[in-house]
């Protein structure tokens, strides 16, 4: 039989003490007084959380409006599945209103199976301000030991187009973790086109581009862009009545690294289709938003400003 240290104990004792108090805080969540149902007719929300576009902050947002059981967020592949798998029982059986996630592959067939229940949301951000924020949480927050980041941490490379030669040298020798140099080559078109995330690096194709914007056209009922977050709260606020205040900022960077006329042209030609399928999400958005009554519009303005006179 193992023999228990005393670091034993303790770590367990810690342990007990955190669920318990995660216990507290989420019954505490789960009675508030807010709306526990959906209303007649109204859909479950499916937000694609594109990564560094401003979805942690919207998630701050929506857990101010929806109960914790209504909230299924899968990250890991194996919950994803399982959403699939079950989805049509929780809609049944469990009154979910929003469901999140970084999903990059098949989240079509939420929309395609449960087309009369589910509809979605989604944000988009300018790619090369995206891939200058991603690399920062990547470097900063996940270079674990034995991780890609890590490794590219450890060259210290001088800037941008610096790591973007990194990539193009890794990939060429194999060295390279494809799944990260996938974010950030069109790592936007590739989640919304919605099949073909795993296409090799810089390998991505114009019809991958057109079944992206054909995606967001035909199943996304609010678009928003990062740079104009306000208004995409405020359609959202609209459309389903949440109780939503101008932006809360989380995972913001800090410092920003300085971006040089030969990182914008480096990340630009890595993110080609990207920058593309942006322009056709802001037009999307800015649509959605004017085609507001002007009495929503002159809200809008209370809304950003609740204290002007």
């Amino acid at each position: 039989m193992t023999k228990l240290s005393r670091r034993d104990f303790i770590a367990f004792g810690l342990g007990a003490a955190t669920t318990i108090g995660g216990l507290v805080t989420l019954g505490k969540w789960q009675s508030r007084d807010i709306p526990v149902t959906r209303a007649e007719g109204n859909k479950v929300q499916l937000f694609l959380h594109i990564p560094k576009t401003g979805g942690t902050s919207l998630r701050e947002h929506i857990m101010k409006n929806v109960k914790a059981s209504q909230i299924a967020m899968p990250e890991s592949p194996s919950n994803i599945w399982h959403l699939q798998k079950y989805y049509s029982h929780y809609l049944n059986d469990y009154d979910y209103i929003y469901v999140r996630g970084h999903f990059a592959r098949d989240w079509t067939r939420f929309l395609t199976d449960y087309t009369d229940q589910t509809e979605a949301i989604t944000m988009l951000r300018d790619p090369i301000e995206r891939v200058r924020s991603a690399y920062q949480y990547q470097t900063t927050h996940w270079a674990t030991k034995g991780s890609y980041a890590e490794s590219l941490v450890q060259r210290a490379p001088e800037n941008l187009a610096a790591v973007i030669d990194l990539f193009d040298q890794d990939n060429k020798s194999g060295k390279a973790d494809q799944h990260f140099l996938m974010e950030f080559n069109d790592g936007i078109t590739r989640r919304l086109c919605g099949k073909k995330w795993a296409v090799p690096y810089r390998q991505t194709t114009a019809d991958m581009l057109e079944a992206a914007k054909n995606n967001l056209d035909k199943h996304f009922k609010v678009i928003g862009v990062t740079e104009e977050y306000n208004k995409f709260l405020y359609l959202l606020r609209v459309d389903y009545g949440w109780k939503l205040n101008p932006s809360i900022r989380k995972n913001a960077t800090a410092k920003k690294l300085t971006l040089s006329e030969l990182d914008i042209e480096k990340i630009s030609d890595l993110n080609r289709l990207d920058l593309e399928l942006y322009t056709h999400a802001k037009m999307r958005a800015d649509a959605l938003f004017d085609a507001l009554s002007a009495e929503e519009r002159a809200n809008y303005d209370r809304f950003i400003n609740p204290n002007a006179g």
